[in-house]
C-alpha cells in the first residue's frame, strides 16, 4: 500500500487594490507570515489581488510593495512560482506558489474561463505519483461582471464534475470567490450567486471554518475546495496584517 504524503495549502488575498491596512505592508512581513513558523510549512500558496504596486484606498501609489519582490524572497526560500496567462492593469492578479523540494513534475494549466486570465493561475503537479490539479482564483463582484460572474462559476463547477476526469486524481480551487452563503447563527450573510456554493459542494468539499473573511461586509467570501475523495487533516482561518481579508490554511493528504 502506498504511504500517503502530507501536505498543506496557504490562500490570502493580499488587497494590493484599494489597500486599507498598509501599516506593516512589506514583502518580508508578507513572505515572513506566509511561512510562520507557528505553522506547517506550506507545499503550496494561493495569492489574490496582488501586482506590481500597492494601490491604497486614496489612490495613492507605492512601488516598494510587489508581487515581484515577494516572488524574489519565496524563490530564496525554495518556492516556484506559475503566474497567469497575463496580469491585469490593476494589482488584482493571482500567483500560485509551490514547495520544489515535495513536486515530482510541474505543469502550468490554462484558464478554465477563457477572460479574466489575470484572476486565474493553475498547475498540474505529481506528488507520490498522484496528479494534483490546483488553481489559485479570485471571481469578480457579481455587480460588476454579472454575466462573467457566472460563467466562471459554471466553467469551475463543470471542471469539479467531470467524472472521468483524464486531467488530475485530486482537485484543489482556493482563493477569493467574492460568494457567502448565509449564516444566521455565525452572523455571515449572503451573496448574490450563494447557490454557485452549494453547486460545487455536491463535487468539492469547502475546507475552511464557517467564518467571517471579509469584516467589511460580514461574509465568507474566501474558500479553499478540494475533491470529496481528498482526505483532510485539519484547516484554520488565520488573521493577520495586510488586507481585509483572513488567511485560510489546510493541512491534507495525497
Amino acid at each position: 500500500m502506498t504511504k500517503k504524503t502530507a501536505l498543506t495549502i496557504l490562500s490570502a488575498n493580499f488587497n494590493f487594490y484599494k489597500s486599507k491596512n498598509n501599516t506593516d505592508k512589506n514583502p518580508k512581513n508578507i513572505v515572513k507570515f506566509l511561512l510562520s513558523k507557528n505553522r506547517p510549512k506550506p507545499t503550496f500558496i494561493a495569492l489574490q489581488e496582488v501586482g506590481n504596486r500597492l494601490i491604497d484606498n486614496n489612490l495613492k501609489t507605492d512601488k516598494g510593495v510587489t508581487i515581484e519582490k515577494i516572488e524574489e524572497i519565496l524563490n530564496d526560500k525554495g518556492y516556484g512560482v506559475i503566474r497567469p496567462l497575463q496580469d491585469g492593469k490593476q494589482p488584482v492578479n493571482t500567483r500560485l506558489f509551490y514547495l520544489k523540494e515535495s513536486i515530482e513534475t510541474i505543469k502550468e494549466l490554462q484558464p478554465i474561463y477563457n477572460d479574466y486570465y489575470c484572476r486565474q493561475a493553475g498547475g498540474l503537479f505529481t506528488i507520490n505519483s498522484k496528479r494534483l490539479a490546483i488553481f489559485s482564483l479570485h471571481f469578480p463582484l457579481y455587480g460588476n461582471a454579472p454575466v462573467d460572474k457566472k460563467e466562471m462559476w459554471n466553467h469551475y463547477i463543470q471542471l469539479a464534475s467531470s467524472k472521468q476526469n483524464e486531467l488530475y486524481d485530486h482537485l484543489i480551487l482556493a482563493g477569493d470567490f467574492n460568494e457567502s452563503i448565509e449564516n444566521i447563527t455565525k452572523n455571515i450573510k449572503g451573496t448574490t450567486l450563494s447557490h454557485k456554493i452549494e453547486e460545487i459542494l455536491k463535487y468539492m468539499t469547502d475546507a475552511s471554518d464557517e467564518e467571517i473573511t471579509y469584516k467589511e461586509t460580514n461574509t465568507k467570501l474566501d474558500h479553499i475546495f478540494l475533491s470529496n475523495h481528498t482526505e483532510i487533516s485539519n484547516f484554520e482561518t488565520i488573521e493577520n496584517n495586510f488586507s481585509d481579508h483572513k488567511a485560510l490554511l489546510v493541512n491534507f493528504f495525497i
